[in-house]
């Protein structure tokens, strides 16, 4: 019995150990689409009246921007139920991550975590960022929905260069929240065993 039960805790800490990063991933991602002061710098000046209107769009707080036109407030709407998609898909994994931590090793989580995420970071350089940014787009739109020409205002103001500067954000900072988890959990274990 205990050895089944060794299993169960085994698969389980690989499963969680894949869990917490993509958790990280996400929670980062909806936290930096949010933050105003993220597209500061990365966007023109004109484009950040449009821009806080169209996050308090997608939190339901305000309405399209009407800088955009049919074809690109149709993608806009899209983009939104992407992101309700996605902080749907946040609370789940989160509740079954915290629901199954309990039966696992811990620290084997978040150090595995950890080194899944790193693996993660040194091999997306290999990776043209283009090639994520067109997957990305064919995954969660239809096709012809998300093209536009590059004289048209979406293109204008929001220019691939600044998903690729979020995106590189994003993990960063996943990657330093998630070292700073998996030190404190090995350091804590370290602790508590000289006790």
């Amino acid at each position: 019995m205990e050895c089944g039960t060794s299993t169960v805790s085994k698969h389980l800490t690989w499963l969680c150990a894949v869990l917490f990063p993509l958790v990280m991933l996400l929670l980062f991602a909806n936290a930096l689409i949010f933050d105003v002061g993220n597209y500061r710098g990365l966007i023109s000046a004109e484009a950040m009246p449009a821009t806080e209107q169209l996050l308090a769009y997608y939190m339901d707080d305000a309405e399209m921007p009407d800088v955009f036109n049919e074809n690109e407030q149709a993608h806009l709407e899209d983009v939104k139920d992407v992101i309700r998609i996605m902080q749907a898909l946040i609370v789940i994994l989160l509740v079954i991550f915290l629901a199954l931590l309990p039966r696992t090793n811990p620290r084997l989580v978040l150090t595995r975590g950890f080194l899944l995420l790193l693996i993660l970071v040194l091999v997306l350089p290999v990776i043209p960022f283009d090639t994520i940014f067109t997957e990305f787009h064919e995954l969660f739109f239809e096709p012809g929905t998300w093209v536009f020409p590059l004289e048209s205002t979406l293109i204008q103001y929001y220019p691939e260069r600044l998903f690729q500067e979020i995106f590189t954000k994003i993990l960063m900072m996943t990657l330093v929240f998630s070292a700073v988890f998996a030190l404190f959990a090995r350091t804590s274990l370290v602790q508590n065993n000289n006790l």
